[in-house]
């Protein structure tokens, strides 16, 4: 019993005992007595009526007191009796029967619970170390308490009893109904006090409701038992029911609740399970010397299903498919609570053990998430040590995970698996996950939008791995990582939407991941790529030294920034020289932009690549330009950024390039064009002067062009000058491109050389060249042919089919005729030996050769293949100081080496064909 209900009793007592003295005054006098009484204890505001009093009895009603109304009664009636003196006089009273009393109380902590009335409260029973005064039988009816709570207003209904028993024992039995905002408690009490100050009580909870945020509860019933001996608990019970426990979207069948308590031991059972039995819980927990440093163990196994209350209850997604178990234990020691008894709170920091050791393992089964992992499978073991300080918790994780597949935004991912030992700790709501050996992450397969797929498996050692996880965030748990990966070679497939694409191998020294997901916000991230490199063997390209960075936005866009030490043609004779390269690509939801910039050795020849792929419907663009080059002697020189033209030497003049791309699924197009304006430079085989190239391609794939392409070249000189080199022509689109040659030119031995209406292919190594040749000086043409001792004038023409097979040429029956009458001149060893055969008659026709006046005169020249060639001489004719000017026919065969014409030939072919080959390859 508090001090301010003995207050009010004592005060009605020793009022009431001078009551028989002034019986004629007495309603008056005992108003006055008991308002003295209040005041002498500081008691504001009282409010009272004596409505009646006599010799048994009186009443007192409007009871008010405190300065806001704190208690109040609406009639109490006090039972007495004044044949007895002794026990009046003594404050002894028969009965007290309150009815209508309301108690105000305020216990948000802000203010004294009682208000102005708390000064009463001080103390109790056990603490005035006395016995209970003889109490009368104290009767509430009709009895309200009205609080005001952290969690909202509560009102509650009592009516109690509290009796007298033999012995100086105390009796109350009592029922109570609670309704606030959060529900309602509905039940009875009994008590029963031992005059030795033991005391025992039951409590019934008849009938009970709760509605949390978040969850509701539509049954809440059960009793309990408590033993006490001065104010210390010895024995207590509890059997607790919760039926029709519901969150939004699932609801729990029952929990039980079962509290044992003997002496200093305490044990605890308690089961749960949703009513869809998708998630059932178990849990054992002891508690020895609780009352002085206590020390507790815990078991517990859950099991949940897909989609059940759990993954909502701790703010994760939930799978459709799967289901994980936990089983776990755990030891340790809890702060004192005697450390803990003065104070209102005690945070979770402070009653966390102190020396905490335990084991879990959650195993997962064939779990699935839509849309993102179909199949996860795995154990995650978890082996606690002592905590370092109080709050902590220190463990060691082992992870071993598989799924089936897995998909995050535009990645994929087959058979993934993954393998870590963690050491975890844990403070508060916080969980830091750090890995203390090299684990692997593992795929068969991964793709990457419809851009990247693999060929094969791929893995990683992970050598570091530091995983952080909040999950007392109000929006959701959040996780952040930072992951260290070692990649093994990765082979894999650039796609171009027709099932096929660029086949790429691709490594790194070390690839660097960190994020953060957020449950109500997705995922944001950026990998970092340190001395990577690529190889597209196909296509005979490498590429070295790449570091690079991804960033992963939580709107799902990309944005990738690398530079690249080097971009390699690995073919025998490269198509360009290394190149470095540094570039950007962002990826939306409609487009990917990108830009790449590069340079050759030393930043010669600058090019760039910018464009724009767009998602739907998978079309894009792309331009591609080499800066205008000038070449100089001591400068730079084309072989610097084309190595197959490395043996040109001081060359000078001016270059460019340009492309433009454009494609849609399935096709690719584009244009390209090629200047090289007034170069001249020196090769092994020639001196070029003066070459020009205007080259527009309309098409890439195949490569193709408008007719009238044109080359030019001042001069040519391989040993012998080569003057007016042109090239009229057009690039014929085919599975294997070709070169229309629509006239091409070229002045030699005083005469033109001509070709029209040929298609070449610049990949074939067979060429067929029917050389149309126009007003040759015949003198020259015989020195061209390296044969001696023959001169003469006149002009031939005619043709010279070369032919080049495996880069050796040949002339196949050319014939050359002359224009009209001339004088030749013999006086060669060659012709003696074609003429022996003459006998006697050979000297004449020797003489007939020195001063031979033709009409006709032709030539044929048939040289195979590695062989001299056979030169056939037909002349008609005669010589005026020999037989009087006789008509002679000579048809001399001669064997001579036409490679001084040839070469000459070959160079000027060479270098149109170079030129164009070098585009039709760009081309490809």
């Amino acid at each position: 019993m508090t001090r301010a209900a003995k207050t009010i009793l004592l005060a009605l007592g020793a009022s009431l005992a001078v009551t028989a003295l002034c019986v004629v005054y007495r309603a008056p006098l005992l108003e006055s007595l008991l308002r003295a009484a209040l005041a002498v204890r500081e008691v504001p505001n009282v409010m009272l009526r004596v409505e009646s009093v006599g010799w048994h009895g009186a009443v007192i009603a409007d009871l008010a007191l405190g300065s806001g109304g704190e208690f109040r009664a609406r009639r109490i009636a006090v039972a007495y009796d004044l044949s007895a003196p002794g026990e009046l006089l003594a404050g002894r009273l028969r009965s007290v029967t309150l009815e209508g009393v309301e108690l105000a109380l305020d216990l948000r902590g802000e203010r004294p619970a009682l208000g102005s009335l708390h000064h009463l409260t001080a103390g109790s029973d056990a603490e005035d170390g006395g016995p209970i005064p003889p109490l009368p039988l104290i009767e509430f009816k009709d009895a309200r308490v009205r609080a005001l709570t952290p969690i909202g207003p509560v009102a509650g209904e009592f009516a109690a009893i509290m009796r007298p028993g033999g012995g100086g024992a105390l009796l109350l039995s009592a029922t109570y109904a609670i309704e606030a905002n959060l529900g309602r408690l509905s039940g009875e009490l009994e008590a029963n006090r031992a005059p030795d100050g033991r005391t025992e009580a039951r409590l019934v909870l008849a009938d009970g409701a709760l509605d949390l945020p978040g969850a509701q509860l539509s049954e809440l019933r059960g009793r309990g038992a408590i033993g006490l001996v001065g104010g210390t608990p010895m024995t207590a019970s509890l059997d607790l029911t919760l039926g029709g426990i519901a969150i939004p979207g699932a609801a729990f069948e029952q929990a039980q609740l079962t509290l044992r308590m003997a002496g200093p031991r305490l044990d605890l059972d308690a089961a749960l399970a949703t009513a869809d039995g998708k998630f059932t819980a178990h849990a054992r927990a002891g508690l020895d010397d609780f009352l002085g440093q206590p020390r507790g163990d815990l078991t517990l196994e859950a099991e949940a299903e897909a989609q059940s209350v759990i993954w909502k209850l701790l703010a994760l997604p939930a799978p459709t498919a799967g289901r994980i178990k936990l089983v776990a234990s755990a030891q340790g020691r809890l702060p004192p609570l005697a450390d803990l008894r003065d104070r209102k709170t005690a945070t979770l920091t402070e009653l966390r053990p102190t020396d905490f050791t335990g084991g879990a393992s959650l195993r997962l089964h064939n779990m699935t998430f839509p849309d993102q992992v179909e199949g996860l499978s795995g154990e995650v073991v978890v082996n606690t040590d002592a905590p370092d300080a109080p709050g902590e918790l220190a463990a060691a994780v082992n992870l071993t995970l598989s799924a089936a597949s897995f998909s995050q935004d535009e990645l994929q991912a087959t058979k993934l698996a993954l393998a870590q030992t963690f050491q975890i700790q844990v403070e508060d709501e916080k969980v830091a996950l750090n890995s203390i050996n090299n684990g692997k992450i593992s795929a068969d397969e991964f793709q990457y939008g419809l851009f990247l797929a693999s060929e094969g498996p791929v893995s990683a050692q992970v050598t570091a791995n530091h995983i952080k996880i909040d999950l007392g965030n109000p929006d959701g748990f959040v996780l952040t990582h930072d992951i260290n990966l070692a990649p093994d070679e990765i082979h894999a497939r650039v796609l171009d939407g027709d099932g096929g694409g660029l086949a790429v191998a691709a490594r790194a020294k070390q690839v660097r991941a960190t994020g953060t997901y957020r449950a109500d916000e997705g995922y944001a991230g950026r990998i970092e790529v340190v001395d990577g490199g690529l190889a597209a063997p196909d296509h005979q390209v490498e590429a070295e030294r790449l570091y690079a960075t991804v960033e992963l936005a939580r709107d799902n866009t990309v944005a990738l920034d690398f530079t690249l030490g080097a971009l390699r043609h690995i073919a025998d004779t490269p198509m360009l020289a290394p190149l470095s390269l540094r570039g950007a690509l962002r990826q939306s939801a409609e487009a990917i932009d990108f830009s790449v910039t590069g340079a050759g050795p030393d930043g010669v020849g600058e090019i760039s690549l910018t464009g724009r792929h767009r998602t739907a419907p998978g079309a894009g663009t792309a331009q591609i330009a080499l800066t205008p080059l000038s070449f100089a002697p001591g400068g730079a020189q084309p072989g610097t950024l084309f190595p197959a033209l490395a043996d040109l030497r001081d060359v000078t003049g001016q270059a460019r390039a340009e492309a433009a791309l454009s494609w849609i699924p399935k096709a690719v197009t584009g244009t390209a064009a090629l200047t090289i304006e007034n170069v001249s430079l020196t090769s092994a085989a020639a001196q070029i002067e003066g070459l020009s190239l205007d080259l527009a391609l309309t098409q890439l794939r195949p490569p193709g062009s408008a007719p009238g392409q044109t080359l030019r070249v001042r001069r040519i000189d391989p040993g012998v000058p080569l003057d007016g080199l042109t090239l009229r022509f057009q690039v014929v689109p085919g599975d294997s491109p070709a070169i229309a040659i629509e006239d091409a030119g070229l002045s030699l031995a005083g005469g033109r050389f001509s070709l029209a209406d040929l298609l070449v292919d610049p990949a074939n190594t067979q060429h067929d060249l029917p050389m149309k040749v126009e007003d040759l000086d015949l003198a020259e043409v015989f020195a061209l042919l390296g044969i001696d001792g023959i001169s003469g004038n006149g002009r031939l023409s005619g043709t010279i089919p070369i032919v080049i097979r495996e880069g050796a040429p040949s002339i196949v029956q050319g014939r050359l005729a002359a224009q009209g009458p001339g004088i030749l001149r013999v006086r060669s060893d060659y012709a003696k030996q074609a003429l022996s055969a003459a006998g006697e008659s050979a000297e004449l026709l020797l003489q007939a050769l020195a001063d031979f006046h033709y009409q006709e005169l032709s030539l044929t020249i048939d040289q195979p293949s590695e062989n001299l060639a056979v030169l056939g001489l037909s002349m008609l004719g005669n010589n005026p100081d020999v037989l009087e000017g006789y008509p002679f026919r000579f048809n001399i065969n001669l064997e001579t080496d036409p490679t001084k014409l040839l070469v000459t030939l070959q160079e000027a072919y060479r270098i149109s064909n170079r030129a164009i080959g070098q585009m039709w390859m760009f081309g490809r």
